[in-house]
């Protein structure tokens, strides 16, 4: 069929879909391009800009998103635009640009354009098989078809003046006597216009490609604006609070100190010495300024305890803290009300039991073996509290050291059960005590005088919400206490 002929049997099927539009009017259009052009498969598409979206017209479907695809380069750019080797596009969805799957070699995409907007498309296909590569003289073809396929999404009639202007197009006829030279010359002008189309397909690759990367980059750029903004809010909240908590715990320690004084519950009589006075001083003015926050106090504690009264250390500030009711208060007001809270952090194992070796030396000047036994089950590391831990082993090492006869071994053993550290602390002694016998088997601790530290312990224990226990087997003396302690996710 001739081409003038095809154009006459497309305008008559648009006078047809002008008149009452039905999809059998769109696949004859359809089919007759094919034979127009050469194609295997012709597809018309309707474009909406609004949701930038198309719609088959030779099919009831809903309406499909254009992005990412060759037909949406097309869209873009506004001009017609075709490649030979499709499936290697870096724009070509299978999903959008051939939803029937179609064993497609070459695809041309003619965009249709009324007013400058886009209307639709004309998608063309052509296979291996017809052996044919598309060219610029089938965009000139499609020139042709333009005009009709605009009627086509307007649902307008095509007249008969309007297709005579384009079948009757006058002829261009080259001379028989044409020179040479301008057979060369026009060759080389088509050879020249094909690189320009192909430089003008890289460019808008190029393009489509620079645009997709600004849009990622200010995605990120905008999505770590937001977390940096929330990180500094929640910052700016934390230091707002901490400040408040120094305020308030710094003004009772003031109220305190200073009810203290007015009470004369530090007077110091005569008798004492500057040496010494120097010294309670310290204690009880520069080192309780270091403390202010009531989770630090069992550490003053036992500054105060242990160099006065375990340690045999500034006799007479000792004897004159323990006529005092000072001390009674201290412990009433952090440990017998809870205000000693626990602080939970990572801490390795292996820090717990390199300070238990310290004590053997600092404690007991190698006079007596620490002997630990580390069960397999211990994690790496655990969240706990590892001052208190220290000091709760501390009071409890310091309180069994007196029931030694500076021969045996103390024994520690360090195990995880049920998501619990516990820790025995044992030691083997041949005095014969029936007061601390009778103790031990009671755990009546605050009975016993000069064992302070150990109510501190007990004390220290149920402030992490463990619990202590105190045997006598045979000669045998043994602490054992259980706190929680939960393993990191992270901690292989």
């Amino acid at each position: 069929m001739k081409n003038e002929n095809i154009l006459k049997e497309i305008s008559n099927y648009i006078k047809h879909n002008s008149i009452e539009n039905k999809v059998t009017n769109i696949i004859e259009i359809e089919t007759l391009v094919k034979k127009f052009i050469y194609a295997e498969y012709v597809t018309l598409y309707q474009y909406n800009k609004e949701m930038h979206s198309i719609l088959r017209l030779d099919k009831k479907e809903s309406l499909k998103s254009i992005e990412p695809s060759f037909l949406n380069t097309v869209i873009q750019a506004k001009s017609v635009q075709f490649d030979n080797h499709i499936l290697s596009n870096q724009y070509y969805s299978a999903t959008l640009d051939n939803p029937e799957k179609y064993v497609v070699r070459g695809m041309l995409v003619l965009p249709i354009i009324d007013n400058n907007q886009v209307k639709g498309l004309l998608s063309v296909f052509r296979t291996k098989r017809q052996g044919k590569n598309f060219s610029h003289q089938d965009i000139e073809k499609l020139d042709l078809l333009e005009p009709l396929l605009i009627k086509v999404f307007n649902k307008e009639n095509i007249v008969k003046k309007e297709l005579d202007s384009l079948i009757l197009k006058p002829k261009t006829t080259v001379e028989k006597t044409a020179s040479k030279d301008n057979r060369i010359e026009v060759r080389k002008l088509k050879v020249e216009l094909e690189e320009a189309y192909a430089e003008n397909a890289i460019l808008m690759k190029e393009l489509q490609k620079y645009k997709l990367t600004l849009s990622t980059l200010n995605n990120e750029i905008d999505t770590l604006r937001l977390q940096k903004d929330k990180q500094i809010k929640i910052l700016e909240e934390n230091q707002l609070s901490l400040e408040n908590q120094y305020i308030e715990k710094n003004k009772k320690v003031k109220e305190h100190y200073s009810n203290l004084e007015k009470n004369n519950k530090f007077d110091v009589s005569s008798t004492f010495s500057m040496y010494q006075d120097n010294n309670r001083e310290f204690i009880l003015r520069d080192v309780i300024d270091r403390f202010k926050g009531t989770h630090y106090a069992y550490i003053l504690f036992e500054i105060i305890l242990y160099a006065t009264n375990s340690r045999k250390k500034l006799p007479k500030i000792n004897k004159y803290i323990k006529n005092s009711k000072w001390i009674d208060e201290l412990i009433d007001e952090f440990y017998n009300t809870g205000q000693v809270k626990p602080i939970l952090k990572k801490y390795p194992m292996e820090n717990v039991i390199s300070e238990l070796y310290r004590y053997e030396e600092t404690l007991f000047k190698n006079k007596i073996q620490i002997v630990i036994n580390k069960k397999e089950v211990v994690p790496l590391s655990l969240v706990l509290d590892a001052p208190k831990l220290h000091s709760i082993i501390y009071h409890l090492l310091m309180d069994i050291y007196e029931l030694s006869n500076g021969e045996s071994p103390i024994k520690i053993t360090i195990d995880y059960v049920n998501k619990e550290l516990r820790i025995v602390i044992s030691i083997v002694s041949e005095v014969k005590n029936n007061i601390l016998q009778n103790m031990f088997k009671s755990n009546k601790y605050k009975q016993e005088k000069g064992r302070e530290g150990l109510h501190i312990a007990r004390k220290l224990i149920q402030s992490l919400s463990g619990n202590i226990n105190s045997d006598l087997k045979e000669s045998q003396y043994i602490h054992s206490f259980f706190i929680p302690a939960n393993i990191l996710d992270f901690v292989s």
